[in-house]
């Protein structure tokens, strides 16, 4: 892995939002992207304006590049707000589905006494307890 850390920012460069040395070592995505923007404001305010460190690499290029970055972390983060969203609402679905079953439950044994051969039915094949297998101990 190419490790590279750049001197503090010369005063030529210090109106950028970041202050410090410049590495490319990353965290989070946020981070990374944060770093890359802070490479290119110290690049595009370098005295040598068509200076790439290889001929790939051009300051367009990588001007494109965080722009596709960028946009690929907003729609991640989106997606994955979206997921939350959906298994917040599945999972209230779920909770629904079960108090709608014990009410059922309550409902045909009230209206099915024990000793008809409804109610010896009712109680036999349906369970009437909450599943706690999987569950961490403070939900059971």
């Amino acid at each position: 892995m190419l490790e590279y850390s750049a001197p503090p920012f010369p005063q030529w460069i210090s109106g950028t939002s970041y202050n410090g040395t410049l590495e490319a070592d990353g965290g989070d995505r946020q981070e990374i992207i944060n770093e890359a923007r802070a490479w290119l404001k110290a690049w595009e305010r370098l005295p040598d304006a068509d200076w790439t460190p290889l001929p790939s690499i051009t300051q367009v290029g990588f001007t494109t590049l965080l722009e596709d970055a960028e946009t690929k972390v907003k729609a991640l983060v989106t997606a994955t707000a979206d997921d939350r969203e959906a298994r917040r609402d599945f999972n209230q679905m779920l909770v629904d589905l079960w108090a709608d079953c014990v009410d059922w439950y309550l409902d045909a044994t009230a209206v099915f006494p024990e000793e008809t051969p409804d109610g010896q039915l009712v109680r036999a094949i349906l369970p009437h307890h909450a599943p706690t297998e999987g569950l961490p101990d403070d939900v059971k």
